[in-house]
């Protein structure tokens, strides 16, 4: 669940933004971000780990290493179901969550969905707020009985701005049955009125974001807004973990 948090500091730069499209731009590349963790095909080799119940987890991260600073805890509320009860601050945001994973096994792969929306608010600098919600992406485990394991999110996933109505829509592109791990990633994004907002993002959940701006056939690429860090030496030896991850309980 900490992992989420890796790149915190989009949220602190959403909430930097002057134009409210650009703020949820931001948003949704942290949406993105948080598949990241799993990018390493080492993380679908083990069960991931299951706390007890009530077991709790905490993390602080202060200027300059997190922008704004950040503070996390995590509970493990219920066992069966299972489900969890997140909250995290930083200086200008703050996030909560009460997912409940579930999976379901379909021969050659596993589902893995999880229910209960991410919820961001933004605290702007002219005082206001701003709310956001997504329902996490499923995930499918491929390969299970045989074959290279991997994790891949599919289908798609809708980043609302509470606040206006504004909107992003993240598609998470497969290759097919034979094709392997799809990475690739499209975001449009809509403004209160329904209308095309102008600017998209595109790139892969593995590797980062580039801002796309245009419209009516004719776009052109713009700045990487994310990239992913970096993973610990000899990762296939260490589960694939990425530095983040590997710090989390020093």
């Amino acid at each position: 669940m900490a992992e989420q948090l890796e790149y915190a500091h989009l949220l602190d730069s959403a909430a930097r933004q002057k134009q409210a499209r650009d703020r949820l731009l931001y948003v949704t590349a942290f949406a993105v971000s948080q598949f990241s963790s799993v990018r390493a095909r080492e993380r679908a080799i083990r069960k991931p780990f299951n706390p007890l119940l009530g077991e709790t987890f905490e993390l602080l991260r202060a200027e300059p290493e997190v922008p704004g600073g950040l503070r996390l805890l995590v509970e493990k509320v219920s066992h069966r179901p299972v489900r969890l009860a997140l909250h995290a601050d930083g200086e200008r945001w703050s996030l909560a969550q009460a997912p409940a994973p579930t999976q379901k096994f379909w021969g050659k792969s596993m589902e893995l969905t999880t229910e209960g929306k991410m919820r961001v608010t933004l605290r702007l600098a002219d005082g206001t707020e701003e709310r956001y919600s997504w329902g996490v992406a499923t995930v499918f485990l491929r390969n299970v009985v045989m074959g290279e394991k991997y994790v891949e999110p599919v289908g798609s996933m809708a980043v609302l701005d509470e606040t206006s109505g504004a909107r992003a829509a993240v598609e998470f592109l497969t290759k097919g049955m034979f094709g392997g791990r799809g990475e690739d990633v499209q975001v449009e994004t809509w403004g209160p009125d329904g209308v095309h907002a102008g600017v998209a993002l595109a790139g892969t959940w593995t590797g980062g974001l580039r801002l796309v701006t245009g419209g009516g056939g004719k776009s052109s690429g713009g700045p990487e807004i994310w990239s992913v860090g970096k993973l610990v030496d000899k990762a296939a030896q260490t589960y694939g973990f990425t530095t983040f991850a590997a710090s989390l309980n020093e």
